[in-house]
């Protein structure tokens, strides 16, 4: 259980924190001045989001949601938050209809992953070593 503190502990790090300490899978630790993830001027400005532009290059794919899988990482889109048409959060699926992520300004948890949540994916993206 992690507190949220913006570019320190939030959904991005929380994935790759996990990567790295339990899987032993190096995800790049964007430099934050570059690469403003959780900027408000990055959302309102831009029409892609960082998550979306970088997933390959970090050597995921996009999968479909019926072949799910421990360790897909969940792409979504709140459409409260800037623009309605990219990623503005990540989750872990880490089986049993359930999914580990870090609430904006609230601690990591773990929730369940539902067909509510659907209408809010914008991809389901899986490591390359686990294709």
């Amino acid at each position: 259980e992690r507190d949220y503190k913006i570019k320190v502990t939030d959904c991005f790090t929380l994935m790759t924190d996990f990567y790295q300490e339990e899987l032993g899978i190096s995800v790049t630790k964007y430099d934050y001045q570059i690469h403003d993830f959780f900027g408000e001027q990055n959302w309102k400005e831009k029409e892609e989001s960082p998550f979306d532009a970088l997933f390959e290059k970090e050597g995921f794919s996009e999968v479909g949601y019926g072949g799910i899988k421990m360790y897909d990482i969940i792409l979504f889109n709140d459409p409260k938050i800037y623009h309605a048409n990219f990623s503005n959060h990540m989750a872990m699926y880490v089986g049993n209809q359930t999914m580990m992520h870090q609430p904006f300004n609230s601690v990591s948890e773990l929730s369940p992953f539902t067909e509510r949540h659907l209408k809010f994916v914008t991809k389901i993206i899986r490591y390359k070593k686990f294709l």
